[in-house]
């Protein structure tokens, strides 16, 4: 009988690694294809690795006060190499992530772990030197996950079950091929529930205390809305453990939280003006503009409800789902839902449907495209353990849900822009060694093209789609391009047209000067 025991739990555990490996196979194809990076996701690599600034209009720093020395003169590719990538004389300095931050919307924690990558390769851009972070962040997050559902269901097949569920499906993907801070985010709040599920035995452990302590300081410095979850999280488990008299957990928990949020405040001061400038900060601690967004929110939503059935819609029928769990846990899941930790269950469902509804609504999500989603991703796999639990009964709905994710890792995912692949494809010889004449009518758009403008000989910035900003005097023995992106004018040019196509995202015009 132990044996067997035995045997079971290995094949668990073998079972977990195959789908890991597995999935981590899905990542690699998807990455392998992403067309580009997105506009945030260039930024993060500026962010983490230029000493000189960034090329975003909105910033203060020194390279937009000077950008006027930057205009209709030409500059060595080198230059946007060291702004995308770290310079030799760069490496491991970390004084200027802090200070460009303060013109972020987030804390700076990636990119310090982001920069510290690339500091081991100096002078290189690569999109697979973030995602090897992600990639390690996947794993670590997947076995977090291993942990909490089997604390929930007390069943290692279940817990396996949802790791299939969550690591196959699109979200998942997009999460973790997308270079940007949710990756993180996402792991940070699956490590700091499950120190709060070890807390629940109820010892004094000075451990647990300074864990909670640091994750709760590096999630916060990773993302606001991780001290969000931090709250929503924190508050269930000390009415929790007061209820069944935990009072070793309820003091662990409640201090240490408190500290981790002090020594956040103490680490990041740059928070007060993020806290002015920026959407992020606001709208996780800015009441006043949390209660607009949730007044708009809530108007949004009746209106929906009045003009559409809400069941048929995107964001409406989530919400409204979501709230109809939220009452269904507090009063009827402990009659309902059997063979399962309920107390582990409150922890892990309520928070995580309360930080569903609150970033819904002060984040404006009626607002956002498809790229809405990466606000929850930092707690979908919190998501698909509170469904599992409502459908442990039908297992028959379990394993369609497992197909439905499946499927959709082949058909739904969004954040490997392809939107950018016929741009990059046609555009990458005229980049690599030759001159370019750049005008961007959209100037965010440089932060996408400084990888690629890396490549090239030299390159000049013209502020306007005028001929007399263009330059005057370049070689001729030189290939030189003037280059039109996201343009919306019809240009009269005497110039010789090498191409010009139109993409959902990115839209150009590529002149011959020399010939």
């Amino acid at each position: 009988m132990i044996q067997q025991l035995l045997n079971k739990h290995k094949s668990i555990k073998l079972l977990l690694f195959i789908t890991i490996i597995t999935q981590i196979g899905f990542l690699l194809y998807y990455m392998n294809n992403k067309a580009a990076l997105f506009v945030d996701e260039a930024y993060t690599y500026s962010m983490a690795n230029s000493s000189y600034g960034t090329l975003f209009p909105c910033s203060n720093l020194k390279f937009i006060q000077e950008i006027g020395n930057y205009n209709c003169k030409w500059l060595d590719g080198s230059f946007f190499r060291d702004y995308i990538a770290v310079s030799k004389n760069h490496r491991f300095n970390y004084s200027c992530i802090d200070e460009m931050h303060l013109f972020d919307s987030h804390p700076p924690f990636h990119c310090y772990l982001l920069h510290t990558i690339c500091s081991l390769f100096p002078e290189s851009f690569s999109m697979w030197y973030a995602f090897s972070l992600n990639l390690i962040l996947f794993i670590g997050t997947q076995l977090l996950l291993f942990n909490i559902s089997r604390r929930i269901f007390n069943s290692e097949k279940y817990a396996l079950l949802i790791c299939f569920i969550y690591g196959f499906s699109s979200a998942t993907i997009d999460c973790f091929i997308y270079i940007r801070m949710y990756s993180l985010s996402t792991f940070f709040v699956l490590l700091l529930l499950n120190v709060y599920l070890i807390c629940l035995d109820n010892k004094q452990s000075l451990f647990r205390f300074i864990s909670i302590v640091i994750i709760v300081l590096l999630g916060g410095l990773t993302h606001y809305h991780f001290l969000v979850f931090a709250f929503f999280l924190s508050l269930i488990f000390v009415v929790v453990s007061l209820i069944e008299k935990k009072n070793n957990a309820f003091f662990t928990v409640a201090f240490s939280a408190v500290i981790g949020v002090l020594l956040f405040f103490l680490r990041f001061p740059g928070v007060l003006f993020q806290f002015e400038n920026t959407p992020r900060a606001a709208e996780a601690l800015d009441m006043g503009k949390i209660t607009s967004s949730s007044i708009n929110g809530i108007s949004f939503f009746f209106q929906e409800f009045y003009n559409s059935n809400p069941l048929l819609g995107n964001y409406v029928s989530i919400l409204f789902v979501a709230m109809f769990f939220v009452i269904f846990c507090i009063l009827f899941a402990k009659k309902y839902i059997t063979n399962i930790s309920h107390s582990v269950f409150y922890i892990t469902a309520i928070p995580t449907i309360l930080f569903f509804i609150f970033i819904s609504f002060s984040v404006g999500f009626y607002s956002f495209g498809i790229q809405g989603e990466r606000f929850f991703f930092i707690v979908y796999p919190l998501i698909v353990v509170t469904l599992i639990v409502f459908l442990a009964k039908i297992k028959f709905f379990i394993y369609c849900l497992a197909l439905i994710s499946l499927i959709s890792s082949f058909v739904m995912v969004d954040f490997n822009f392809k939107d950018y692949e016929g741009f990059n494809s046609e555009l990458e010889k005229l980049f690599d060694g030759n001159n370019i004449v750049l005008y961007c009518e959209q100037p965010e758009i440089l932060e996408v093209l400084s990888v690629k403008l890396l490549r090239c000989n030299k390159v000049m910035i013209v502020p306007y789609a005028t001929q007399s900003w263009f330059p005057k005097e370049y070689s001729k023995d030189e290939k030189t391009y003037l280059v039109f992106v996201n343009h919306n004018k019809k240009l009269n040019l005497p110039f010789k047209l090498v191409k010009e196509s139109k993409y959902y995202d990115l839209r150009y015009s590529v002149y011959d000067l020399v010939n």
